[in-house]
């Protein structure tokens, strides 16, 4: 199902609920109709549409290089031979890291998150295969807040979705 809204000159010409939703998974889900006000799971969106196109902004500035190591931008991250991995090898999912964090030690907040990930083993060598990696993408993001000097949030809101 989709749900389309047409904006124009600040109204909305045009919105509409297409199709159905499925409630719950599996044999017991249940199809219910789409209404206008179905609400969405973005989740790894925000990769492609808000964190790639920082990083993006930010080489075209001239602030980052794709070829640029991680551990330029955070240090000590090249432990347990990270040290070769590169913008792009976070933006191909090609760094060798896991696809996230073991979730067995409950933890709270980027900066745990983003310790936790300076310890971890790639799975993998640089380069050698793809394995999607939502590790890769809270780098980069943390990347971005230090290179843009604002918050990761800020930037986007600022540069991206013009707020």
């Amino acid at each position: 199902g989709a749900v389309l809204v047409v904006g124009h000159a600040g109204e909305i010409v045009y919105e509409r609920a297409f199709g159905t939703r499925s409630i719950g998974t599996g044999v017991a889900g249940t199809a219910e109709e789409m209404t206008l006000d179905t609400v969405f799971d973005l989740a790894s969106l925000t990769k492609v549409i808000a964190t790639t196109t920082s990083v993006m902004q930010l080489v075209e500035h001239g602030r980052l290089r794709l070829g640029d190591r991680v551990a330029t931008y955070l240090p000590g991250f090249d432990n347990y031979g990270k040290g070769l991995i590169t913008l792009v090898h976070l933006l191909t999912h090609t760094s060798g890291l896991a696809p996230d964090l073991p979730l067995e030690a409950v933890f709270e907040g980027s900066k745990t998150a983003l310790a936790r990930t300076f310890v971890q083993v790639p799975v993998a060598g640089v380069g050698e295969r793809f394995i999607y990696s939502d590790l890769n993408f809270m780098l980069l993001a943390h990347i971005v807040d230090r290179v843009s000097g604002h918050s990761f949030y800020r930037f986007v809101l600022d540069h991206i979705l013009l707020l």
